[in-house]
């Protein structure tokens, strides 16, 4: 109880200090961004967006005509994602967006999943996990190839999010927050203009809100391993691993670093009942690479690759005959080697770790930067002009959580949403920092991190509320 009470008491304040900081990052970064480049588009979007906030707490708390400003919002968030359309044009996609594309079509097309990729070879048949590329292919084959209709599976698993954290809201006890994040997620900008573009983050996010869902349900039910817990959670824990190979360590690291609140015993009960679920939900995954390589490969053949990527400018140059080997071996040897280099350079790696950190938590650039990787990339005016905005947005979700967790760490009493922030922050920076990391891979803390916000949203409009009545 010692060890639990301590955790409870340090998580509140170690959040409060950790999202003060990286707000005033953002801030900063924000206005340096508008006073290098001056933009009066970039005042009116900032502008707009705060002046949705009154009407995210219009429609969050329980008044007369919720539902109406709630439709204002959504109406808006669908606009801004409309209108997002026009920025790709007839721009040819680049990266990851591009990748998926090819996946997408190649599985319609009868080829199977397999695409090129410059940085990895030829004919890649597991590079990329798979649950993303055949949720594409599906979608486009009941919808279409297009950009409206990507657009559309993109509003439906936003839409998804926004109920789960609705619902997180209720199991919190603060249905007005979990609202409130609901909505600020469905008009968050960053996530509404590439709306149009086949990413998998929209899908990490929504799985990621699921499992916070599933840890507060099964917290609600006393914590018991029953078998209905155990299927949600090995389910989930697969899905997550299908869709983003780095998060098939989440849940464990989540769970040894939730310890301290939950106890050992039951996270190991209900561990080892959901084993079987996520074995069950792997297991054509697996066979189908057994098939194709004649080996075992449990999640992608990137994870090498990825490790280099995360040593930053000591990153190793392959030998061209690396390429050359089978798809799953080129992994091994890319680990190899860049776990040398590790070893040969550590502090360039930890210098590399902390920069990525500070850019990944502390901008709110990566939309932008999927527009400036395609041919022709976003204009010059239009990026100077949605930067900022962009900025000023995540810094304001990040004051407002900063604002919440002191609220919380003043009222002296445990609370499950920040445990399990604090636990899903460390366990994204314990992961990847192995890894590749940017901004979308903190993607997954976004939610938990607008679920306070909206807490401070209205929670303190209520607080204004009852000094005037008094």
């Amino acid at each position: 109880m010692t060890a639990t009470r301590s955790f409870e008491r340090l998580a509140a304040p170690a959040m409060t200090l950790a999202f003060a900081f990286l707000a005033a990052g953002a801030l900063l970064a924000a206005v340096v961004g508008l006073a290098k480049n001056p933009s009066l588009g970039a005042v009116f979007i900032t502008l707009g967006y705060a002046a949705f906030m009154p009407v995210i707490v219009a429609a969050s708390r329980d008044w007369p005509h919720r539902w109406l400003w709630a439709g204002i919002v959504t109406v808006s968030a669908i606009a801004i994602r409309v209108g997002s359309l026009d920025l790709i044009g007839n721009a040819q996609l680049s990266a990851d967006p591009m990748n998926y594309t090819n996946l997408a079509r190649a599985m319609l097309e009868g080829r199977g999943m397999v695409t090129d990729d410059f940085r990895y070879g030829q004919g890649l048949r597991a590079y990329f996990p798979p649950l993303f590329p055949v949720i594409l292919a599906g979608w486009w084959w009941v919808f279409g190839d297009s950009l409206r209709a990507t657009l559309l599976l993109n509003l439906a698993t936003a839409l998804a999010t926004c109920w789960t954290l609705a619902s997180i809201g209720r199991l919190w006890g603060n249905a007005e927050a979990g609202r409130a994040a609901a909505l600020l997620f469905l008009a968050y900008p960053a996530f509404a203009i590439t709306a149009g573009i086949p990413n998998k983050e929209m899908l990490t996010m929504l799985l990621g809100a699921l499992f916070v869902r599933a840890i507060l349900f099964w917290e609600a039910d006393d914590g018991k391993g029953t078998w209905r817990h155990a299927a949600v959670f090995g389910g989930l824990w697969a899905l997550m691993a299908l869709t983003q190979a780095a998060l098939a360590l989440m849940p464990p690291v989540v769970a040894a670093l939730l310890i301290p609140r939950f106890g050992f015993a039951k996270l190991l009960n209900l561990g080892l009942r959901a084993v079987p679920f996520f074995v069950l939900v792997m297991s054509p995954w697996w066979i189908r690479n057994w098939l194709i390589f004649g080996q075992f490969v449990p999640f992608t053949t990137a994870a090498g690759f990825m490790l280099n990527v995360m040593l930053g400018d000591a990153k190793i140059p392959f030998p061209a005959d690396i390429f050359a080997m089978p798809e799953p071996d080129r992994s091994g040897r890319m680990a190899g080697l860049a776990l040398a280099r590790i070893a040969e350079m550590p502090g360039e790696w930890i210098k590399n770790i902390i920069a990525a950190f500070a850019s990944g938590f502390g901008y709110e650039e990566g939309s932008i930067s999927a527009y400036r990787h395609m041919t022709p990339p976003i204009a010059t005016d239009d990026r100077n002009m949605l930067t900022p905005p962009l900025q000023f947005a995540w810094a304001a979700i990040l004051a407002g959580a900063a604002l919440a967790c002191r609220r919380i760490w003043h009222d002296g009493r445990p609370d499950p949403v920040v445990s399990i922030t604090i636990a899903l922050l460390a366990s994204i920076c314990l992961i990847n920092m192995w890894f590749e990391f940017g901004e979308r891979h903190r993607y997954q803390l976004t939610p938990l991190v607008m679920l306070l916000a909206g807490m401070c949203l209205t929670k303190y409009h209520r607080h204004h509320l009852e000094i005037r009545s008094g």
